[in-house]
């Protein structure tokens, strides 16, 4: 089992790569985090933080913003596990 400071490193570094793969798809559709924060039914300062790792990102909210990005969820996530 995990020791809880590598579990909080694990966490932490998921959460940065799913904000870079978020911005990466928003930026190549060129479109806005407060756009991509409406299409979801989030706040902008939601897409704010996960965009900067800061915050977790739930599987519905995961995947309402693989919605409003254009992306299925499972194309989305395939993305993460290319960085």
């Amino acid at each position: 089992m995990k020791n809880k400071s590598a579990a909080s490193f694990d966490e932490q570094l998921l959460r940065m790569i799913v904000g870079m793969v978020v911005r990466m798809n928003r930026e190549t559709k060129g479109t806005t985090q407060a756009n991509v924060a409406k299409a979801a039914g989030l706040e902008r300062t939601t897409v704010v933080n996960i965009e900067a790792g800061t915050q977790g990102t739930p599987l519905p909210t995961f995947i309402a913003l693989a919605k409003a990005l254009d992306k299925k969820p499972s194309k989305l996530l395939a993305s993460i596990e290319t960085l």
